[in-house]
């Protein structure tokens, strides 16, 4: 039934979603014909009318001898909905709250390696992850305008702000043919950002990042497609490779 299908969407159960049902179709009701309607057994059906009742979703009226049961008005179930949002965002900075913490732990044994997929919209999840590292740097080698492309240039400079703020220096080989379409990418000391331009002839259409122990490789916009590497080993060599490219690079 859609009706029931709806309901259990918003975090009712099977039996919550029957009983709240029924009390909409009886309207005001006892007990006897609410078991009758639902199916449920009687002791069953009373806990679960308690639990519409603590929701605000129906109303137990209390006579001399016995109660009736009957259903608010459905825009309660709005509230609800609101509510669990609540309950959910609360939750999810608790967790933010606790990434630092967690990432400490989550490094701190030894581990094995891993290589995680990311598409589309998902890049920006790598990006994320680089700022909630603890660590002091990120090293990457690419073309500046296809780093903004893939994760759109609003989300990039926002990000920009908050690994400064969160005191991760970058340190970036450049390809000088791509500045002339991002010119506000310049190195600026506020920003704790350091650049230096790869010899003419050198390419890199995606784009390497070097963060703790990952190396990411992110396409272009055209392909909108990332790899994260997790290897203490891996992201040592890569290390060592970027700052010998480093060597050879132009400061201007």
């Amino acid at each position: 039934m859609q009706l029931e299908t709806t309901l259990k969407n918003i975090g009712l159960n099977d039996k919550e979603a029957t009983a709240y049902l029924a009390c909409l179709a009886l309207g005001e009701s006892s007990i006897v014909p609410l078991v009758q309607k639902t199916g449920i057994i009687r002791t069953t059906l009373l806990y679960v009318l308690e639990r519409l009742a603590e929701r605000g979703l129906i109303e137990i009226v209390q006579h001399a001898t016995h109660r009736r049961y009957a259903a608010l008005s459905p825009r309660g179930l709005v509230s609800l909905i609101k509510k669990e949002e609540n309950r959910l965002k609360e939750q999810a900075a608790n967790v933010e709250a606790a990434l630092p913490e967690l990432n400490r732990m989550y490094h701190a044994d030894s581990f094995q390696p891993r290589v995680r997929v990311f598409k589309d919209e998902e890049l920006r999840e790598v990006y994320n992850e680089m700022i909630e590292e603890p660590i002091p740097d990120v090293c990457y080698v690419g073309d500046t305008t296809n780093i903004a492309d893939s994760v759109g240039d609003r989300f990039m400079r926002d990000w920009i702000k908050r690994r400064a703020a969160k005191g991760i220096l970058s340190n970036a080989i450049r390809i000088r043919s791509g500045e002339q379409n991002a010119p506000e990418y310049i190195a600026r000391e506020e920003l704790l950002r350091t650049i230096r331009y790869a010899p003419e002839g050198f390419e890199s259409p995606a784009v390497i990042y070097i963060y703790g122990d990952n190396v990411a490789i992110l396409t272009t916009a055209k392909e909108s497609f990332g790899v994260v590497t997790t290897s203490k080993d891996y992201a040592k060599s890569m290390r060592s490779w970027f700052w010998a490219l480093w060597e050879t690079c132009e400061e201007k």
